[in-house]
């Protein structure tokens, strides 16, 4: 568990730098659900960061938050076919998705929509379910995954409940 509290913390000291009350880095699903409860403060999810700058920039949405850092927790980190669907998980990335067999053969258009996730780079970090928790007006996969139905199971308050694109963002920018 990685800890730092009314610090400063930076994943790369010289590309960004953001203030947060604390962050935390979880290494599997137990610990995240025994974290959770032990937190009373705001909390901000950080998948693949790559919109990091942009929000510590324009809004600073973690100057009075925790951040839980779920990148690399393997829990988080499948595309399976569970029931006829394809499950992905909140820690797979762009190219992950791009590159998947089970995703080309049976929702290739959330393949292409991967593809055209800003470079390569980003491809390599950012998330599929970034993308939807940032609910920002450019992304790439949503009207892919609005065509496909998408449903995301989501855990709150200690249970996993399930929601579609239309229960998850409010407008531009903004989830409920």
């Amino acid at each position: 568990l990685e800890k730092v509290k009314n610090k400063t913390f930076s994943r790369s000291p010289k590309v960004i730098k953001l203030e947060c009350r604390d962050y935390r880095k979880v290494k599997d699903i137990n610990e995240l659900k025994e974290m959770i409860k032990s937190i009373d403060d705001k909390v901000v999810y950080l998948a693949g960061g790559t919109d990091i700058l942009i929000h510590s920039r324009e809004n600073n949405i973690y100057k009075d938050a925790v951040i839980i850092d779920i990148f690399g927790m393997k829990d988080l980190r499948y595309i399976r076919e569970e029931n006829d669907k394809i499950a992905i998980g909140a820690g797979i990335t762009h190219t992950e998705v791009a590159e998947n067999e089970l995703i080309n053969k049976y929702a290739s258009v959330l393949s292409k929509a991967s593809r055209t996730v800003g470079s390569i780079l980003t491809r390599n970090h950012s998330t599929l379910v970034g993308n939807v928790c940032n609910a920002s007006p450019a992304a790439d996969s949503l009207s892919s995954l609005a065509v496909l139905n998408a449903k995301f199971r989501i855990l709150r308050n200690d249970k996993v409940i399930e929601l579609g694109l239309d229960d998850i963002i409010e407008k531009p920018n903004t989830t409920k």
